[in-house]
């Protein structure tokens, strides 16, 4: 038996009428597709990040690499590279950004060996570690770095996993290496400036920082001295 059913302005209709059985028959189709096309849009966002991040290490890598070439063919060495700057390595990208390099981070345990650029920006740190606070490599003081975690295997994306007593090398502009050895290793507070301190420090030690994914509110910090 065809019931009858009120439609849209209360316009009667037979539940077999053809346009509602094709109303029916539609609606999950639709709903289905909207889904894939969400499904897909969402994919082809995931690849092209991944890809980005990618593009910026392969970039980070050849910068590291041009940075040890320019030191091989430079005509004088210093012992202590820090009492000036002139020795910084500059190039510009694509997007016509000057980057001065003032040394290299490497920490053997993570696979990490990047250049460290010579200030802080949204852009530059999406290409290399970054030096936001403290002096040149390898001087007294304490460098404060800061990196991307982009929860994979590259940049800072695993400093929280540095256990106490392992080694980070920082290399300065000349080539000088000077090993740290990890000493504390924590979560702080994102707007806490206190590790960013200069204070009293006659002697080398490094801060390395990036943030924790699950909670915007933290940072995790890894400090070392020299060895």
């Amino acid at each position: 038996m065809n019931q009858i059913l009120i439609g849209k302005n209360n316009v009667l209709f037979h539940e077999d009428d053809d346009s509602f059985k094709n109303k029916k028959k539609y609606k999950p189709i639709i709903t289905l597709s909207i889904s894939i096309i969400c499904f897909f849009v969402l994919i082809m966002y995931y690849i092209y990040s991944k890809y980005n991040i990618n593009k910026q290490n392969k970039f980070s890598e050849k910068l590291t690499d041009s940075f040890e070439i320019s030191r091989l063919y430079a005509t004088t060495s210093k012992t202590n590279s820090n009492e000036d700057s002139e020795n910084n390595f500059s190039t510009t990208n694509n997007s016509n950004q000057n980057f001065d390099i003032i040394g290299i981070i490497e920490i053997k345990k993570l696979g990490i060996h990047y250049p460290i650029l010579s200030n802080c920006s949204e852009e530059y740190l999406k290409i290399a570690p970054c030096r936001i606070a403290g002096p040149l490599p390898n001087a007294p003081g304490n460098l404060c770095i800061a990196a991307h975690n982009y929860n994979n295997s590259t940049f800072f994306s695993n400093i929280n996993t540095l256990k106490i007593s392992d080694i980070i090398t920082i290399y300065d502009s000349y080539g000088n290496s000077v090993d740290y050895k990890v000493y504390k290793n924590e979560q702080i507070s994102s707007d806490d400036l206190s590790t960013l301190s200069q204070e009293n420090l006659n002697y080398r030690e490094i801060s390395l920082f990036t943030c924790n994914n699950s909670d915007s509110n933290k940072r995790f910090m890894i400090k070392a001295k020299e060895m």
